[in-house]
């Protein structure tokens, strides 16, 4: 049976690595941490990717909290999946490259939109940071809330805020005679309204009907308000142009994305065309359509077998195995528990005890099972069996895991075409010929 205090799972080129070779190489760079700093890790084409450049990647996702609290072996395994994401990502981008994706209308409309996006945000962000808050404010604040810096920042933004929608209509204003925007209110109003139909146009301002939603709403006062939003935004967008307003490093960063993320959806779609292949792909790989088997688990450990095997006569004999659980197991989480160590699923604990479970019956209890947290002795105080579910319940999991697999096949082939060149710093040369990078 398993150990339930570990039910964790254990932690687990030529210049195209076995993927066993590459993670461990990944692994030894991440530990190599702030020495690296600028050095290039690996190039993908005429990009260059740095240890700076995973901490940025880092300090932008969800981990960048949980982040510097990680063991050395986690922070290690955190940047080698992130810099195999990037390195992923590349090999996408530039295949996508090769295919003309970034000549189709679907990118270009959506790189448009996104370039307006961020430059209309951009340049709010740059006006409200034009309200000054008067020096007898900024005291009263001060004097409110004395010791007490946070609330002093949000006293500051809520005065901001507050005078940030009449400076903003103003400047929208300005920016509608400066550009000469003008609404064609009566397209918007006919009976038939084709896509690519004006209905606001200006200095260097086009706006259409695709461009506020395409099809036609029946509802033609959230027409208008889509119009009006538009205009807004590709007002203070050109707005921030001719300001100079520099997003060429995220509309770059955008780009790759976006090239990667089109030519991956295009190949699962050639991958996972139908339910059919869906299904053909679960009866070659079963496990994902069951649901594991459940046991909610007693146990106790013990230093030694003499121990175990004496505790469990005494149980076999009437005794608790939950009370001598509170009394003498060494595992300390057990032993506050009284040795009710609740669900443990199967493929997630030690097998040995898994093996010992599949064979008990509720309320009997196991003979000794050595383990390297101790000798151990389980009980079953209730069990789930295995259950199939039905293909709705697993078709997401099973698209998922084939995609996946051929991604991995597909990344493979095209790391032929776009070799890495990996640039191992000097220090750690003499692990090449572990790698067999020669």
């Amino acid at each position: 049976m398993k150990a339930t205090a570990s039910i964790h799972p254990p932690r687990g080129a030529r210049r195209r690595f076995p993927p066993g070779r590459l993670l461990a190489l990944l692994a030894l760079l991440a530990c190599l941490g702030g020495a690296m700093a600028q050095e290039v890790i690996v190039s993908v084409g005429q990009r260059d990717f740095t240890d700076d450049d995973l901490k940025r990647l880092i300090n932008s996702s969800t981990l960048a909290v949980a982040f510097p609290t990680f063991s050395k072996d986690q922070a290690a395994g955190v940047r080698g999946e992130l810099l195999k994401r990037v390195i992923a990502s590349e090999l996408l981008y530039h295949e996508a490259k090769r295919l003309g994706l970034d000549k189709t209308p679907e990118y270009r409309n959506e790189m448009k939109r996104f370039e307006q996006t961020l430059l209309y945000q951009r340049y709010l962000d740059r006006l409200r940071n034009q309200i000054e808050v008067p020096k007898e404010v900024q005291e009263r604040i001060q004097s409110q809330f004395k010791d007490r810096p946070a609330d002093q920042l949000a006293a500051r933004d809520i005065y901001i805020g507050k005078r940030f929608p009449e400076l903003k209509a103003k400047r929208l204003q300005e920016l509608r005679k400066r550009y000469h925007l003008t609404l064609d209110e009566k397209a918007l109003r006919a009976p038939h309204c084709a896509g690519d139909t004006v209905l606001a146009k200006g200095d260097g301002i086009r706006i259409t009907y695709n461009d506020i939603g395409g099809a036609r709403k029946p509802n033609l006062a959230e027409a208008m308000l889509r119009l009006q939003r538009a205009s807004e935004a590709a007002v203070f967008a050109r707005a921030a142009r001719d300001e100079g307003i520099d997003i060429r490093g995220p509309l770059d960063d955008y780009s790759h994305s976006l090239l990667s993320r089109m030519l991956l959806a295009r190949k699962q779609k050639e991958w996972v065309p139908d339910q059919k292949t869906l299904r053909a792909w679960l009866v070659r790989h079963p496990e994902i359509a069951y649901a594991p088997a459940k046991w909610h688990l007693g146990e106790i450990v013990l230093k030694n077998a003499e121990q175990a095997v004496a505790l469990r006569d005494t149980i076999r004999n009437g005794a608790s195995l939950f009370e001598l659980a509170g009394q003498y197991s060494i595992d300390p989480v057990g032993r506050a528990n009284y040795g009710d160590i609740g669900w443990v699923t199967e493929g997630a604990i030690d097998p040995k005890i898994e093996q010992a479970l599949r064979k008990l019956r509720p309320g009997e209890v196991s003979e000794v099972i050595r383990t390297p947290r101790g000798y151990v002795l389980v009980t079953v105080i209730d069990a789930r069996p295995r259950v199939k579910k039905p293909f709705s319940a697993v078709a997401d999991q099973a698209r998922r895991a084939l995609t996946n697999q051929r991604l991995a096949r597909y990344l493979s082939k095209l790391q032929e075409r776009y070799p890495l060149r990996w640039r191992i710093p000097v220090y750690i040369r003499s692990y090449e010929d572990f790698f067999n990078m020669q």
